[in-house]
């Protein structure tokens, strides 16, 4: 999970609980996530929590870190056109 680098509180609120769920699977000794692990938390959170687009698979990027900020980089972009 990827998150921008903020001190916006609401940010930092989410950003620890997917911290605390991967650390409680951590925890649980769970090795492998189920198929639709990702599809169940985007179709669980609330649409006011901003935008959730469909999960894609890629090895276009080296890391979650790079993905991240070139898909944050192209969403600024899109909204100053």
């Amino acid at each position: 999970m990827f998150y921008i680098e903020s001190n916006d509180p609401a940010v930092l609120g989410r950003k620890d609980e997917a911290i605390w769920v991967l650390n409680r699977l951590v925890e649980g000794g769970i090795t492998s996530l189920p198929d639709d692990f990702l599809e169940y938390h985007r179709r669980t959170r609330s649409p006011y929590h901003g935008s959730r687009g469909p999960i894609v698979e890629a090895e276009e990027y080296t890391s979650l870190d790079e993905c991240g900020n070139a898909l944050y980089r192209a969403l600024v972009k899109e909204d100053r056109s």
